[in-house]
């Protein structure tokens, strides 16, 4: 069984090596490592090169730069593995990263192998996200998000996928989106399965970095647009198998909070703003009511300003709410 391994990568002189290292000293022998430089314009080409030497193993796939998503698409689509597994450019794994998710298959029950991994961000603790048990579970079962945490559904590391699946189900990442993009392909891809096989065993550690796509910001539109195909994935989902909402909408909401915060810093951000108070107000009467509680839920973590924010957009005073959020978050004090 042949593993097709996807590393997209842009602008990483500093880290694809180290990362690449990673993959290189896995125990699990047969696979194939697919660098997709994704028009880098440092050093990165030049490094790729040196390291496809190392082993015959290491194909590069040289495109113009089209996102992260675009090198993924590139990259699945040149796979000639059963499975994918996808590592992110500044990221490393354990030595057993590939045949720890191979041995989560279940004799090829499985269609997904879902694993944990670990966050380093600098100098802090080092936190681990994982799903709860060790065990083969049914889509039908409607167990997912009780036993997964959300946040281990977000990104395609730490996974092993079928390519068949991928494939007959014409899946791939949007293109469109730069935020999110993972999570609807997770989920869409979750849509397509029988059986999930999900581990705690955490054998891949996440870089944060400052300035990573995952600490970064963008528009507000493409935060709305992002945050609606989340939801439309989501719910598609749900339907499919007619899960029962309003048991999980507590834990699912929780978990994309995160995304109303998302949407507001996108419309205050006064390092990138470009709108104008008519504009602002005009752009906050489209967001749509699911997206107005995600923002509220986010924001009543924040003491007496959030909970006072929270009831502003509940009453829908939006004029005043445009003043309150314009004042406090210039002065960080939300």
């Amino acid at each position: 069984m042949l593993v097709s391994i996807v590393i997209p990568v842009y602008n990483s002189e500093k880290f694809i090596a180290q990362s690449v290292n990673s993959v290189l000293c896995q125990t699990f022998s047969e696979f194939e490592l697919l660098l997709v430089n994704d028009g880098s314009t440092d050093n990165t080409g030049r490094i790729l090169n040196e390291l496809s030497h190392q082993d015959e193993r290491i194909k590069i796939i040289s495109k113009k730069n089209g996102g992260a998503s675009s090198a993924r698409n590139a990259g699945f689509s040149n796979a000639e593995g059963d499975y994918i597994a996808f590592i992110d450019s500044d990221d490393t794994v354990s030595p057993n990263y590939i045949k720890d998710l191979v041995d989560g298959l279940y004799n090829n029950l499985a269609d997904i192998v879902v694993h944990g991994f670990q966050v380093f961000d600098g100098n802090k603790e080092t936190k681990k996200v994982a799903p709860y048990k060790n065990e083969l579970i049914s889509v039908e079962s409607k167990r997912i998000f009780e036993e997964i945490p959300l946040l281990c559904l977000s990104s395609p590391i730490s996974k092993l996928f079928k390519k068949s699946i991928i494939r007959e189900s014409n899946l791939s990442f949007d293109e469109s989106i730069n935020i999110g993009e993972d999570l609807v392909f997770v989920m869409d891809y979750i849509s397509q399965c029988k059986n999930i096989s999900i581990s705690s065993t955490s054998n891949y550690v996440y870089e944060r970095r400052s300035g990573s796509l995952s600490t970064s910001f963008h528009s507000f539109d493409e935060e709305i647009l992002a945050d609606q195909l989340i939801n439309k994935s989501c719910r598609a989902m749900y339907e499919k198998f007619n899960y029962d909402y309003s048991t999980i909408i507590d834990s699912i909401e929780k978990a994309l909070s995160k995304h109303g915060y998302r949407i507001i810093f996108a419309l205050y951000n006064k390092g990138k703003m470009k709108y104008t108070r008519k504009d602002r107000i005009q752009k906050f009467k489209a967001v749509e009511e699911f997206q107005v509680k995600r923002i509220q839920r986010y924001f009543k973590k924040s003491g007496i300003k959030g909970k006072l924010l929270s009831f502003l957009l509940h009453k829908k005073r939006i004029t005043i709410t445009d003043y309150f959020l314009s004042y406090f978050i210039s002065r960080k004090k939300i």
